[in-house]
């Protein structure tokens, strides 16, 4: 991504696999949230000068695993580059893709610690000049937006599939949690939750639940070579389906994440949730209690996963929950609360009170992006839950887009009444 976002790679000589000449004259600007990752590139392949979106994965065969090759969103992407290609890109429409393998090439540029790269090249925004406390209040304003914006989709996917199926791609997507939120929420279409309808509740669904997403998300291990990982696999393997979906490959995963949130870890979690509850009862017990939905989300350090991060020999020097009161916080912000006012109208109101009072989240990529943006630095004093989602509304409204994102923010409205040096908060 960040590659592709600064031109680091060798641009002379390119040639498409299918063997045609690229010129690559603009890449694009990053587009936010869901959709093809760059819109606006400028590229000249072969003979034809094409404008339109570009879409990047570490493979091309991810296009097809992350349902791109079915979602309409993705038809005018002009370009796929990956570092690797091993199958074709057809859109839903049946064009297929020109693809473009790259290397990334030459320095990354100098950043601050903490600061990604593409944090880095997308530099300081002109808010920076605006003063803090004016800022963190929009940012509460645009999180109240997000919080409704994120109920309407949720009622949108239940209005499609149902509630228990809605309710289960935004649990798993809780459970990415930034880095792997796109192939939790994959994952979630990969293996509908009707799959494990006919599966009594119980210990049962549990180990049917997680054998079924460790092996649809291409981690399941060859060969652990720890007896206590092998036994565990041999008591997860009879639970599987006679005829389980293909596999995602490994790199559809970003697996260089805190050990605590590994997605193994987190296909265990969702597992434990839902061992004794459908998804859609899930969502009676949170709405009979609005407040304690981070309570409810809370999952212990449980046998097998209480000391280990991944499929060898335990790592942790003490026994670790499964999902924490941080995390469980996050998602109640981010899914648990606009599940409850999406789809169950009489708690609506107290699922809306129960996310303006909810306190500080823990920061994720996209907040240390936009508040490095804003702010001068990726980090410092947490922020209320309120303004921690202004900040994803934000990203998604022109800020991850980098410069050419600003005349969208909303943001660059109030920053223009303000020309002197930035005001701070201590420890923002």
């Amino acid at each position: 991504m960040a590659a592709w976002f600064g031109l680091r790679f060798a641009r002379g000589g390119l040639r498409t696999v299918e063997g045609e000449a690229v010129l690559v004259e603009s890449p694009g600007v990053r587009q936010p949230g869901a959709g093809p990752d760059f819109t606006g590139a400028r590229i000249r392949i072969g003979e034809r000068d094409e404008s339109g979106e570009v879409e990047l994965h570490c493979d091309t065969a991810d296009w097809a695993r992350h349902g791109h090759d079915r979602d309409p969103r993705y038809d005018r992407v002009v370009l796929h580059v990956s570092l690797t290609a091993t199958a074709e890109v057809v859109t839903a429409s049946g064009r297929r893709v020109p693809r473009l393998v790259v290397a990334p090439a030459g320095p990354e540029p100098r950043s601050r610690r903490g600061v990604t790269v593409v944090a880095a090249e997308a530099g300081i925004g002109p808010c920076h000049g605006t003063p803090a406390p004016r800022i963190v209040r929009e940012l509460e304003r645009h999180g109240l937006a997000r919080f409704a914006e994120r109920a309407a989709q949720f009622a949108a996917w239940a209005a499609e599939d149902g509630p228990d199926e809605a309710v289960w791609r935004a649990l798993a997507e809780a459970m990415g949690y930034g880095a792997n939120e796109e192939a939790f929420r994959a994952l979630a279409l990969h293996v509908p939750w009707r799959s494990f309808k006919d599966v009594a509740a119980g210990p049962g669904r549990a180990r049917a639940v997680e054998a079924s997403l460790l092996r649809a998300s291409g981690l399941w291990p060859d060969d652990p070579r720890d007896p206590a990982a092998r036994a565990r696999l041999a008591a997860l393997f009879p639970t599987l389906p006679p005829a389980p979906p293909q596999p995602f490959r490994p790199s559809a995963w970003r697996l260089s994440v805190r050990p605590p949130e590994a997605p193994v870890r987190r296909f265990a979690a969702l597992a434990a949730l839902l061992a004794t509850s459908s998804p859609a009862g899930l969502l009676d017990r949170w709405a009979a209690d609005p407040p304690g939905t981070p309570r409810a989300l809370l999952v212990p350090a449980l046998p097998f996963w209480d000391r280990r991060a991944s499929w060898g020999p335990p790592r942790f020097r003490r026994t670790v929950a499964l999902l924490g009161p941080e995390r469980a916080r996050a998602a109640a912000a981010s899914t648990l609360l606009p599940l409850v006012a999406a789809l169950c109208p009489s708690a609506r109101a107290a699922a809306r009170a129960a996310f303006a009072d909810l306190g500080p989240l823990p920061e994720d990529h996209v907040t240390r992006f936009v508040r490095f943006r804003i702010f001068g630095a990726p980090s410092g004093r947490r922020l209320p839950a309120a303004a921690h989602q202004g900040l994803h509304r934000l990203f998604r409204a022109g800020c991850g887009l980098g410069k050419p994102g600003c005349p969208r923010c909303p943001l660059a409205q109030i920053s223009r009444a303000f020309d002197g040096p930035p005001a701070t908060i201590p420890g923002l």
